[in-house]
């Protein structure tokens, strides 16, 4: 299986998680999906973007982000193209929109805004890998560079860097690649490509290892209904990487890792999530995502800084990793 990045179906499958029935209060967040419809500037001088025929005020506290980083009022109201599209900037673009409910007012001020001019993924077989440039299943690959959704470096689904020029992915391997297709060629801002040493001059991890291809905390948004001025607001970890089964005989499919956050030393449970064996090589895959809950704890109530991974299922010999964490600004 290939490691399946971040997405805007994650967004909503994190935010549309309604029940069969559920009642609005004032403590209930606004979700909105649609296309924008126009971005202007109100007096203030903070963005409005219309969406789904509704006023979005961004200000100076509303995060605004693609999938692969975070951006400025003046990228936001960037009218540059991005390369094969006509929409000026953002318009047009999707986006997943968290408010506030409406105080009767004429706009609805936005607490996050999560953009992409579309979401489009290729998943299939290397068919050509010259100078540095693949295609999948015969569809063009180009890597993005626009500042506003830059893409992320190429990673094995191991989690190890991957060097498209110097290690070209094998003929008929495996790759996948979210971006959106603009009619001629297939724009990426994430590219995973399957592990073949035996075709490759990758290396694979060695025996009994955990590694890290991300570790994000997203701060943006509290998990807890009880959180109060007094506690943390909770927040969310993103985890992606890898764990060897070269230990484990080929019927065992999936090991458990169970994620730690380190503090002055003491390490504290977060949860476990499960790697699932990779089709083309002896490791696990994981891409999962953990909501830490709102917390008192004078420590546990920030971001954590450090985390710690250990496989589970790694017996006779224990694996671990430790990993610096990204924090949202």
């Amino acid at each position: 299986m290939l490691l399946r990045p971040h997405s805007l179906a994650a967004v909503l499958a994190s935010t549309l998680s309604f029940g069969a029935a559920f009642h609005v209060d004032a403590q209930v967040t606004t979700y909105f999906r649609g296309n924008v419809q126009t971005i202007t500037v109100n007096p203030n001088g903070c963005p409005i973007l219309r969406v789904n025929g509704v006023n979005f005020e961004v200000d100076s506290a509303t995060t605004v982000y693609t999938p692969t980083t975070n951006l400025l009022k003046s990228q936001l109201l960037d009218t540059a193209v991005f390369v094969g599209t006509t929409n000026a900037g953002f318009r047009a673009s999707v986006a997943v929109i968290e408010a506030n409910p409406s105080t009767n007012s004429t706009s609805l001020v936005a607490k996050t805004v999560f953009l992409v001019p579309n979401e489009h993924e290729v998943l299939g077989r290397v068919t050509a890998n010259a100078g540095g440039v693949i295609s999948i299943e015969g569809v063009p690959i180009r890597l993005l560079v626009d500042p506003r959704l830059p893409a992320v470096p190429v990673v094995h689904e191991t989690g190890a860097p991957a060097d498209l020029l110097a290690n070209p992915p094998a003929i008929g391997s495996y790759a996948s690649a979210r971006g959106y297709y603009d009619t001629r060629l297939f724009r990426a801002y994430e590219l995973t490509v399957s592990s073949r040493p035996a075709t490759t001059n990758v290396v694979a991890p060695p025996s009994l290892t955990v590694s890290f291809a991300c570790a994000n905390f997203d701060c943006t948004t509290s998990y807890s209904s009880s959180s109060s001025s007094s506690s943390g607001s909770g927040g969310r970890i993103e985890l992606r990487g890898s764990v060897s089964l070269r230990h484990a005989p080929p019927e065992v499919k999936t090991q458990r890792i169970a994620v730690y956050r380190v503090d002055n030393g003491i390490e504290s449970p977060l949860g476990t999530l499960t790697a699932t064996r990779s089709r083309t090589s002896d490791v696990g895959v994981f891409s999962s995502r953990l909501d830490l809950p709102a917390s008192t704890d004078p420590v546990l109530r920030l971001a954590p800084t450090v985390l710690k991974l250990v496989n589970l299922d790694s017996y006779p010999v224990s694996a671990a990793a430790t990993v610096n964490v990204t924090v949202c600004k």
